[in-house]
């Protein structure tokens, strides 16, 4: 494994820190000199949005509870194992507009039975290969197996790079704090 250079990484990141103060410094100015416009601006717009937001809520309720009852009537006519649809779809108009409520059928993810995959393979055939292709769901396994699972599985490291001004970070966090 090649080791990497320190210096190079040095180099970079200095410029890095350079570009972050400056893009921090542009982005403050920004903030300031428009605060003033964004808190008049608010201001002046906080009735009509609290008025129209008063109106849209109960509208909002009632088309999620027509959404549902839509879905759960044209659910009715699926059959699943046969993938059929008896009332595909349901066309209304008022106006110029048109609305449609329409039950798709698309292919899903592909699955392949556990048993059914271990039961094509032959035993001499159940190499470190065979074995990759079976992923156990924790979920399900720990309904199954209890605690138990815990042992079993295992945490692979993941790395991902970071990079941060420590003296913001802690200043964010006493601010928070």
């Amino acid at each position: 494994m090649p080791k990497p250079s320190k210096t190079a990484v040095e180099l970079s990141l200095t410029e890095w820190l350079s570009l972050k103060m400056k893009a921090m410094k542009i982005s403050a100015q920004c903030a300031a000199d428009t605060q003033p416009f964004k808190e008049t601006f608010e201001k002046k717009c906080k009735p009509f949005v609290e008025e129209a937001n008063q109106k849209l809520q109960p509208i909002s309720e009632r088309l999620a509870l027509l959404s549902s009852e839509i879905e759960k009537e044209l659910r009715k006519g699926v059959d699943e194992e046969a993938g059929s649809i008896a009332l595909a779809q349901v066309l209304v108009g008022k106006g110029n507009l048109s609305a449609i409520a329409e039950i798709l059928k698309e292919d899903g993810d592909r699955v392949i039975d556990a048993q059914k995959f271990f039961e094509a393979v032959k035993a001499v055939d159940r190499t470190p290969s065979f074995w990759g292709c079976l992923k156990v769901q924790i979920g399900k396994a720990e309904k199954f197996l209890g605690d138990k699972i815990n042992e079993l599985a295992k945490k692979p490291k993941v790395f991902r790079l970071k990079i941060s001004i420590p003296e913001l970070e802690q200043a964010k966090q006493k601010r928070a704090a």
